[in-house]
């Protein structure tokens, strides 16, 4: 096994395991509902695989970019739009998902169940925008657009976005009754 192919099975592992852990984390916490009490606890079940997808995201950074440096891709439409993608996905696992796991840890061990749902809700909204972020980089990984091809992928990422506005303004919030 040459270095391209070992290097692009890396970034296809990890990149495996930080979609699908994000994804399953999203439709887990949407089967919990409006159910609070359930959703803190699935939050809290599941807060540990922050250590496991946040070093598949860096991953995925780092392959990515070694593939394309080794591959001599160039800065293609897909390469530049999924790269940006991730790196936002990235920050937004560093700065705003993982620190809000960590509020809702510590607000439920302090008996704080109101202010722990609360920032629950806050995480919705960013969790689920980064799910449609790794829809549109799984859709860029397979059709490989070119510039030309921006007009779709911009109308796909609006659906998407879209989608995501749809699902977080339905219905009431998660309560603890």
């Amino acid at each position: 096994m040459d270095l391209y192919t070992a290097l692009k099975f890396l970034h296809v592992m990890a990149a495996v395991v930080w979609v699908g852990g994000g994804l399953c984390f999203t439709i887990l916490t949407i089967l919990a509902g409006r159910d609070g009490r359930r959703l803190l606890s699935l939050l809290e079940t599941l807060a540990p695989l922050g250590l496991v997808m946040m070093p598949a995201s860096l991953t995925v950074l780092l392959t990515g970019g070694a593939l394309v440096w080794i591959g001599a891709w160039g800065f293609q439409a897909w390469i530049v739009l999924a790269l940006a993608a991730a790196l936002i996905s990235f920050v937004m696992g560093a700065t705003i998902l993982g620190p809000t796991l960590s509020r809702i840890a510590t607000l439920k061990a302090e008996g704080d169940v109101v202010g722990a749902l609360a920032q629950a809700d806050r995480l919705v909204w960013p969790g689920r925008a980064e799910q449609a972020l790794f829809i549109l980089v799984v859709c860029l990984m397979v059709a490989k657009p070119g510039w030309a091809e921006m007009p779709a992928i911009g109308a796909l990422a609006v659906a998407l976005f879209a989608g995501v506005v749809l699902i977080n303004t339905r219905g009431p919030r998660p309560t603890l009754a």
